[in-house]
């Protein structure tokens, strides 16, 4: 597989990080290099360049794809993931020799109101049996969470999420009314220790405001590159709207 080495290479690894760095730190390196490593893997370059036009959300009938497709380099998907409004994230969590049940959940806030609503992503037990190499089931227990996000069409009234893990996965849409329906952003939470029966916040999803700088109307949008779980930074209480999406394991009853 001598032909996908560019995703192994330090340039490629370098274009990462300065996309994480220009972007709040919303794109998992590792995360990122590997999936799309194994996706052109598994179904070759040919998938490769309708993954492309799919997330694109191409639907134009005059629309073309370049059949010449050796030439897309790894700046072109990272350009193709910005442009389609698409981010990705991944968290590794503790493996407990233990089962326990895991919730993930999303909280809905605004800051006139507190908090809104609180919905469940995912709800399901830790543990789970994979077929080994040797032809037979092992237990083994999860040890990551993973978020692909996106918007369509820079709009933010509808915010598609999907969520997954070793054994279980969902799809959910955010939807946000129109009071509140303008540009969000993302920033990971400092990552902490997990557990057991306590909730562990991941991510946080904030809009931008409007502000009166030297006398002119502007947007903002200002937070750290990521948040403490107390959400101590100041600009916390200048964001009108935003979600929190947490995980918890359970003991089981």
């Amino acid at each position: 597989m001598a032909e996908f080495d560019w995703l192994k290479s330090s340039k490629f690894k370098e274009k990462i990080n300065n996309r994480v760095k220009s972007n709040a730190g919303k794109y998992a390196i590792s995360d990122v290099r590997q999936q799309l490593k194994d996706f052109l893997v598994k179904a070759g370059r040919l998938s490769f360049v309708f993954l492309i036009v799919t997330l694109l959300g191409t639907t134009n009938s005059y629309s073309q794809f370049n059949k010449d497709f050796k030439d897309i380099t790894h700046e072109d998907v990272i350009e193709a993931l910005q442009f389609a409004g698409i981010d990705i994230f991944k968290f590794s969590v503790n493996s407990f020799n233990k089962n326990y049940d895991f919730y993930v959940f999303v909280d809905e806030f605004t800051q006139a109101g507190g908090l809104k609503r609180v919905d469940t992503l995912l709800a399901h037990e830790t543990k789970f049996r994979q077929y080994s190499d040797d032809k037979s089931f092992v237990t083994k227990h999860i040890n990551y969470f993973r978020f692909l996000t996106k918007v369509l069409n820079n709009t933010y009234d509808t915010i598609y999420l999907y969520v997954s893990t070793s054994h279980v996965s969902t799809w959910k849409e955010l939807h946000i009314t129109k009071e509140f329906s303008r540009k969000h952003y993302w920033v990971r939470f400092s990552q902490q220790e997990t557990e057991v029966n306590k909730t562990i916040p991941l991510l946080f999803y904030g809009s931008e405001w409007d502000d009166i700088i030297d006398g002119k109307k502007v947007t903002r949008f200002c937070s750290m590159n990521e948040l403490k779980p107390e959400l101590a930074d100041p600009t916390i209480k200048l964001i009108p709207h935003y979600f929190i999406i947490s995980y918890r394991f359970q003991e089981r009853q």
